[in-house]
């Protein structure tokens, strides 16, 4: 990967980063939802006290209280450019793994679809190391000291997702990444979507979405969201489009200490 296009990835992941600045726009109530709560919490399946209620501003908000983790989002669009109707795609996916007590981190972030500007698939891996950062771009590593590339490492899950303001429980009950967890029902004013911008006469409509909580850990197992749009951005790009957003994050293990290291190369 030469500088250039290895310059343009980090600056999708530093646009993701900056979207969830207080100065984002968040997603405005939407007009309809078909909501998952249409049956009364059983008392057999009710959440431990203390979870009638949650919220989570950020997806990940609790996880630093865990000595490690492990959770993988993906983030998709399937849609046109509103200026010629053309189709456009596009896919973000991060794994993100992080042992609190050794302040390691690791990040493998990819990106790719006309959406983003992409015509192949690009990769790269952020590493942290209590203050020591490393970046891996086309099995190249380097370390590096800008605060632009460091973001590459620190790249939360909140900051592509946001979050839900308020859900209660559905009664349903599930074990997720070996975890006990509940599902939560949101209404669409609810919940927050960064990456998402409305221009002029856009509009955004959840079509569906849930929500599980791990209350042993206080933190969020799942959660899905499917948002249909018209006109649109994404990220801090400026192509105007409309069609389907949709999200998935998963906790996927807790407690983990993983091996994280200078990457190969550096």
């Amino acid at each position: 990967m030469n500088t250039a296009r290895r310059r343009w990835l980090v600056l999708i992941v530093c646009a993701v980063l900056s979207a969830c600045t207080p100065s984002a726009a968040p997603l405005p109530t939407v007009s309809s939802f078909e909501m998952a709560q249409t049956a009364q919490v059983q008392t057999q399946n009710a959440p431990p006290t203390g979870f009638n209620v949650v919220t989570f501003p950020l997806i990940d908000a609790h996880l630093s209280d865990q000595p490690a983790w492990y959770a993988a989002l993906t983030i998709t669009f399937d849609g046109v450019f509103a200026a010629d109707q053309q189709k456009t795609t596009g896919t973000l996916n991060a794994q993100i793994y992080r042992n609190e007590l050794t302040t390691g981190r690791r990040v493998l972030f990819k990106a790719n679809g006309s959406v983003f500007g992409i015509t192949d698939e690009r990769a790269l891996e952020g590493v942290r190391l209590g203050n020591d950062y490393y970046l891996v771009a086309q099995n190249v590593c380097s370390q590096v000291a800008d605060t632009t590339t460091r973001q590459i490492a620190d790249l939360a899950a909140g900051s592509l997702l946001g979050g839900v303001k308020s859900a209660k429980p559905t009664g349903q009950r599930d074990t997720i990444g070996g975890l006990a967890a509940w599902e939560y029902a949101f209404a669409p004013d609810a919940i927050t979507t960064p990456i998402l911008h409305l221009a002029a006469k856009g509009s955004a409509t959840v079509a569906a979405g849930d929500l599980w909580v791990a209350p042993s850990v206080n933190g969020v197992a799942r959660f899905t969201l499917t948002v249909n749009v018209q006109n649109a951005t994404l990220l801090q790009g400026d192509q105007v489009v409309s069609g389907q957003l949709r999200e998935v994050y998963e906790l996927r293990e807790v407690g983990t200490l993983y091996n994280i290291s200078i990457p190969f190369g550096c």
